[in-house]
């Protein structure tokens, strides 16, 4: 129950004396005054009395019933995914219970758990990892689907995939490639970035279509930073000047190992990261500015998405949301 603090009423005298006067919101005061004694009064369940000082003093005032209640009014009763506040009766808040087995409103993807309620104003939890349909949806080939995959993701080896150079390949340690020896590839050559080249790209010659020795060109792989270029396709980079530089995350191109030009994967993280926006790809939460990576793409953030994102105090609670943090 809420608690009042009176004023304490001094004489004129007291006033002129210049005796200071400290309220405490426990209702515990004390008066002191350089001619007379000091009183301190406990102020209770009824009206003060004279203090015994030389000076009167009035405390107490309107005691409380006790300090166990949980309201005054059914405001003081926050509702919860699970319950909902019906009345608050003798300060004890009077609850209506969602049924048993019902899904809340926020569930994490990709965790493969359903949240229910239990019947009693809490959360339970039903395993859901039979159904592929819940598991996390990478949108990449190249990583397997599964339950809570972000935490610790596995390859999906062997599985057919598309090369950053449009040519069809197979997965290998997360990343699509064309080839792992030569013998893979008719041209009898595999580069070390797994594509496969002409043989006149290893033949330490400048050969028509190449852009510098042994790189660039249709049939070969991509410059590094300072070799000959006409072409972006020609460096790993960027072309710069008719020089490759090197991948950088402001260079305007899709490359390295970014989820949308310029942001996710590796300029997702540093001291200055660049996240995507709502709707580019994202392979994991931490790609996007709303930390929400959804079957492949960044969401929007919500007061439903198990995230603690937007101004929120809690996960889903406090700030913009309508749920108050416990």
């Amino acid at each position: 129950m809420k608690r009042m603090s009176w004023l304490l009423i001094v004489t004129p005298l007291l006033a002129a004396a210049a005796a200071p006067v400290a309220c405490v919101e426990n209702l515990e005061f004390t008066v002191s005054a350089a001619s007379s004694s000091s009183s301190t009064s406990t102020g209770g369940m009824g009206g003060g009395g004279p203090g015994s000082g030389g000076m009167t003093t009035s405390t107490g005032g309107m005691g409380g019933a006790g300090g166990n209640s949980e309201c005054v009014t059914v405001s003081d009763c926050k509702s919860g995914e699970c319950k909902t506040a019906k009345s608050c009766t003798d300060g004890v808040c009077i609850w209506t219970y969602t049924a048993n087995g019902t899904p809340t409103d926020s569930q994490l993807y990709g965790d493969c758990q359903d949240r229910l309620c239990d019947g009693n104003g809490s959360i339970k939890f039903a395993d859901t990892s039979a159904d592929m349909t819940q598991w996390y949806e990478w949108k990449n080939p190249c990583y397997a689907d599964a339950c809570k995959a972000t935490q610790m993701p596995m390859a999906n080896e062997g599985a057919v995939c598309t090369t950053p150079w449009n040519k069809s390949g197979l997965c290998q340690g997360f990343k699509c490639v064309e080839c792992k020896m030569n013998k893979d590839c008719m041209s009898g050559v595999c580069s070390p970035d797994g594509r496969c080249v002409l043989d006149t790209c290893i033949d330490t010659m400048l050969t028509a279509g190449e852009s510098d020795v042994d790189c660039g060109g249709l049939d070969c792989a991509p410059c590094d930073p300072g070799k000959a270029c006409v072409l972006d396709t020609d460096c790993a980079g960027k072309c710069e000047n008719m020089l490759c530089v090197a991948p950088s995350c402001s260079d305007g191109i899709l490359n390295q190992d970014e989820t949308a030009v310029d942001c996710g994967g590796v300029c997702a993280m540093g001291a200055m990261p660049k996240k995507c926006i709502n709707f580019a790809k994202c392979l994991f939460p931490s790609d996007c500015i709303s930390e929400s990576c959804v079957k492949g793409e960044c969401y929007e953030p919500s007061c439903l998405d198990q995230i603690k994102n937007q101004d929120e105090a809690g996960i889903d609670c406090g700030g913009m949301c309508p749920l108050p943090c416990p």
